[in-house]
């Protein structure tokens, strides 16, 4: 791959992985706190942790 296809896929790439990182904390707060949120938070958490596959 060239170098202008490696910085197209890290433009590509960056606002999920930093929506997500955005994400993580209050989802984890959520799936530790709140009983009947938790299978949302679950979820959420599982989609979240996808993206940095």
């Amino acid at each position: 791959m060239s170098n202008s296809s490696f910085q197209k896929a890290e433009k590509f790439f960056e606002v999920p992985v930093m929506v997500s990182v955005l994400m993580l904390i209050p989802v984890l707060v959520i799936e530790y706190t709140q009983q009947t949120l938790e299978p949302v938070a679950l979820y959420l958490n599982w989609g979240i942790w996808t993206v940095f596959l």
